[in-house]
């Protein structure tokens, strides 16, 4: 069994990871919102029972924004395409996480590619709500490395790579595809 055939086969795996991942972040994001909402009842009410910590107006509305924003992640993440690459239209189709059983062995490849970055770039957003939800709760960047921008635009870059090589072909006039993977791989 070679790369190619190996990528294929994991392409389904790729797909369920990131509906996963998806799926964990808006867990995560519901539990962020409540712990915002606690922060804030905490100030309002001066009740300091749920917490042994006197928390910060500022730190309670990023946690309902950030909480929001993990929740809503699948159409921010549209949002994001409309506004930096393009549109997401080579990535729309991959967006129904369908199987590619009817196309060509490079077709497969591509895709197998496509959902492995996706994958990657969801694992990015993610790790970019952690770092943001410990500086609001004033952990600070010590706990964690990286700053949670990189992450994110990393994530979107990431997530929308068949885009993204799309734009550099255009821009740079040479083939910066997919398809050279496929090439790369017979």
């Amino acid at each position: 069994m070679d790369l190619g055939q190996v990528l294929i086969n994991a392409s389904s795996s790729f797909t369920l990871g990131v509906q996963l991942t998806l799926l964990l972040g808006a867990i995560f994001g519901v539990w962020v919102s409540g712990r915002g909402m606690i922060d804030i009842y905490i100030l309002a009410a001066g009740d300091n029972r749920f917490s042994n910590r006197q928390p910060s107006i500022f730190g309670g509305f990023i946690r309902l924004m950030l909480g929001g924003a993990m929740i809503v992640a699948p159409a921010l993440l549209w949002i994001a395409a409309n506004t930096f690459v393009a549109g997401g239209t080579n990535t729309e189709a991959l967006f129904n996480y369908s199987s590619s059983s009817g196309t060509s062995y490079c077709d497969q490849i591509r895709v197998a590619v496509s959902y492995l970055f996706m994958l990657v770039g969801v694992i990015a957003w993610f790790k970019a709500g952690a770092i943001l939800h410990d500086n609001a709760s004033g952990g600070g960047m010590a706990q964690r490395s990286g700053s949670p921008m990189l992450y994110f635009v990393g994530g979107v870059l990431t997530f929308f790579i068949t885009d993204v090589s799309t734009i550099l072909t255009n821009t740079l006039g040479i083939s910066v595809g997919l398809s050279n993977v496929c090439t790369a791989l017979q």
